[in-house]
């Protein structure tokens, strides 16, 4: 499954825009997205044009926040044999 990129970017004169362009998944934040986050922050700060960076997005939200999704493969599948029990759980 290939996702459509997180961002979208225009420029004009000394300004930039980062746009968060994913509204069909109110703008989650995923993996991909704090890659790409970082490797457009690198270009712009390569740039000597990009004075300026506003960041907006698309849709109707602005972000929904963190993509879970893509962050329970961060976790495991979360089955309970992946959970600690407390030390002091007896199981009773």
């Amino acid at each position: 499954m290939t996702d459509k990129a997180p961002f979208s970017v225009e420029k004009e004169g000394h300004l930039a825009w980062l746009i968060l362009d994913r509204p069909e998944k109110r703008n989650t934040m995923s993996l991909r997205f704090f890659a790409g986050l970082t490797e457009h922050f690198e270009q712009f700060d390569a740039d000597p044009e990009v004075r300026v960076v506003i960041v907006r997005a698309e849709g109707k939200s602005f972000t929904a926040g963190l993509d879970l999704a893509d962050a329970a493969a961060l976790v495991g599948d979360g089955s309970a044999f992946l959970k600690k029990r407390p030390p002091h759980f007896t199981g009773k």
